[in-house]
């Protein structure tokens, strides 16, 4: 009787010592599934059921150490690295001002950044608002503005202002670079035109802060040439444009008239620029997209041609290079269907320096040079 009581306690019954080995033979059983099937009449020893355990638990852990180990790699750079790296200032708490360049050329480092710390992806989607999420203004800002860009600039004009009656008016961003990439073209056109402003525009974040801080770099540079130098033999060495290094040398403008925004130029390229404000518009190596349901993605299209018009001042120019035959068709045919633009001839293309500047000035540039490759040029006016 009693041994019949307990077996029935042990199977079901109301006995508490036999429902808590029922528990517990069915978490032994639902732990080790993973390793066999178990029926509801078994009940695996207690030293599998801990094995089973123990081996799960070791699963666990090397998944862990698999994905600290992604994180690590996926890291700029090591920490030993980023210790023997100069300190930056837009890694401040002071980058969170409305215009990144405001007050730090003062804290500038003269250590030019590399491009293995600002690492990202070769393409972002421009019609995708999570993608440009940024601060836009509802208007474009007035010249006194882009002061914050460009003090250097400005403080020298204001300075060339005192005596004159009627005081010039301030200077505006004349060159547009959209996509600028790395800086590549925006360092040459600081050199070879010194009295205009330059602006690029990047959508990377990333690469738009790499740009920031090698213009931020260049004018320390610059700025302690002319101090070591002095003002006059500086000013009478940088006065013809040479290819030298401009950390060693002096350059005509000490790369005060350049500077980068992160903005999308498909979505808000008006919002930055009046209308006949820019002389010159570059579209370098820009995003092919070759399926057809990405060609509205495309910089040149009818659409934005409209407003590229609105923008560009009669006489300015429209400057477009890839290495893509099929891109470089495409840009072409869209510019001469537009009324607004006429092809410039191969007599004055020859004469247009910025125009000679296209195949080598930028980093996609150099690279297809490197490899052999074809690039196909299109310069455009606007009548």
């Amino acid at each position: 009787m009693g041994g019949d009581a307990a077996e029935a306690g042990g199977a079901g019954g109301p006995n508490v010592g036999g429902a808590k080995r029922k528990f517990g033979d069915r978490v032994s059983q639902s732990r080790c599934r993973p390793m066999r099937s178990l029926g509801a009449e078994q009940t695996p020893p207690a030293g599998e059921a801990a094995r089973a355990r123990g081996e799960w638990d070791t699963v666990v852990r090397e998944r862990a150490t698999c994905r600290r180990r992604r994180r690590r790699r996926s890291r700029p750079a090591p920490t030993r690295h980023m210790r023997a790296r100069a300190p930056s200032p837009l890694r401040t708490p002071q980058n969170t001002l409305p215009h990144p360049l405001k007050q730090q050329h003062q804290q500038a480092t003269a250590v030019l950044p590399r491009k293995r710390f600002y690492r990202t992806r070769a393409h972002s989607n421009p019609l995708n608002a999570a993608v440009g999420a940024m601060r836009v203004p509802a208007a474009p800002p007035p010249p006194e503005r882009w002061a914050a860009h460009f003090p250097a600039f400005f403080a020298a004009h204001q300075q060339q202002q005192q005596g004159h009656h009627p005081p010039q008016p301030l200077p505006e961003v004349r060159f547009a670079d959209v996509g600028c990439g790395f800086g590549g073209l925006l360092v040459r056109l600081a050199t070879l035109y010194p009295d205009k402003l330059a602006l690029g525009l990047e959508l990377r974040d990333k690469v738009a802060a790499y740009v920031r801080e090698r213009v931020l770099a260049l004018r320390h540079v610059q700025r302690g040439l002319l101090k070591e130098r002095g003002q006059e033999e500086a000013v009478a060495a940088a006065a013809a444009p040479a290819e030298a290094d401009p950390t060693e040398s002096p350059v005509p403008g000490g790369y005060e008239n350049i500077s980068v925004l992160r903005a999308n130029a498909m979505r808000h390229l008006p919002n930055y620029f009046r209308a006949r404000q820019l002389e010159k518009l570059f579209f370098c190596f820009p995003d092919p997209h070759f399926k057809a349901s990405n060609r509205r993605r495309r910089i040149v299209s009818v659409p934005l041609l409209a407003e590229y018009a609105h923008l560009v001042a009669p006489g300015g120019r429209v400057y477009t290079i890839t290495d893509v035959p099929e891109l470089g068709a495409w840009m072409r045919a869209q510019l001469e269907a537009h009324p607004s633009f006429v092809e410039v001839s191969a007599e004055e293309l020859a004469r247009d320096a910025a125009a000679n500047l296209l195949p080598l000035a930028t980093e996609e540039g150099q690279k297809v040079a490197r490899n052999g490759g074809q690039t196909f040029i299109a310069v455009f006016e606007r009548v």
